[in-house]
């Protein structure tokens, strides 16, 4: 027995060591980025590695945020994430549920209709996605960016949701029918309760990928006081090469990452136990 476990942990070693490396790797890099955003433009050139020399320039951060506008972009950001993962989860909850619980003709049909969107790339679905807002009179408009996220996200909403409605078990069901509830109510009242790990789950995961969204945002949204922080931090990058004010961009990239940061902190035991809930489950 004690030699079935020390195989298997020598087994699986070569894997941690690589994640430690890449684990240390990301910290390090984010230690250096916080770093740098508190030097002068000046220390960065001659004391690019070292801790700052001149004190700590904390008026980067200020700087950075009046400037650029960066309130703005993180305001916007949250309302078209907050919208968006609202919409998919009242699209894709009832859709994955029933693709899960009924059977119907063409049930797969429609199922790998929904997960095929993941094998498209977004890149090639610019410009089709450009001429269809245009058509709808949807350029500019936040509407217009809610909407694209909420149909980006369904295909991996749906993939993820069906393997936790389908592992519930049918008994509650017919618990339910027999004290009256109706469909609605079954899936509302003991269905969804069972599955909120996954629920917010696949919602944190929509809204990060909804920050840190960039390509469409970038063409969609031409008007300066509707730009997403990922706009924002590339406006900001464009700036800095012509003004040679590096640490404001630094500064820049320590606020938009962290509040992603934090809600990963917060939540990264919730979400990794709901992917793993998922991954046994299906």
């Amino acid at each position: 027995m004690v030699n079935k476990k020390l195989s298997k942990q020598i087994s699986v070693a070569p894997y941690y060591f690589i994640l430690g490396i890449w684990a240390l790797s990301a910290i390090f890099m984010f230690l250096w980025v916080v770093n740098t955003s508190l030097k002068s433009d000046s220390e960065i050139l001659v004391n690019l590695w070292g801790l700052p020399k001149d004190g700590v320039q904390w008026n980067n951060y200020l700087q950075t945020w009046n400037v650029f506008h960066l309130g703005a972009y993180m305001r916007n950001s949250l309302v078209i994430g907050v919208a968006s993962v609202f919409l998919t989860l009242l699209v894709g909850v009832p859709a994955s549920y029933v693709i899960a619980r009924y059977q119907f003709r063409l049930k797969q049909f429609v199922y790998f209709l929904f997960v095929g969107g993941l094998a498209v790339p977004r890149a090639l679905l610019v410009i089709p996605i450009f001429l269809l807002m245009r058509d709808l009179s949807l350029i500019n408009k936040t509407s217009g960016i809610i909407l694209i996220y909420v149909v980006m996200a369904l295909p991996f909403t749906i993939l993820f949701l069906v393997p936790f409605f389908s592992s519930l078990p049918s008994e509650l069901e017919d618990a339910a029918a027999v004290d009256g509830a109706n469909e609605f109510q079954t899936m509302t009242k003991v269905m969804l309760p069972l599955a909120a790990p996954g629920l917010i789950t696949i919602a944190i995961l929509n809204f990060i990928d909804t920050w840190n969204e960039f390509l469409l945002a970038y063409v969609l949204l031409l008007d300066r006081e509707k730009h997403t922080v990922s706009i924002g931090l590339y406006n900001l990058y464009a700036s800095m090469r012509w003004s040679q004010n590096w640490v404001g961009m630094f500064a820049g990239v320590v606020m938009i990452v962290m509040p992603i940061l934090l809600v990963y902190v917060i939540f990264s035991r919730r979400i990794v136990s709901g992917i793993t809930m998922g991954a046994v489950k299906g």
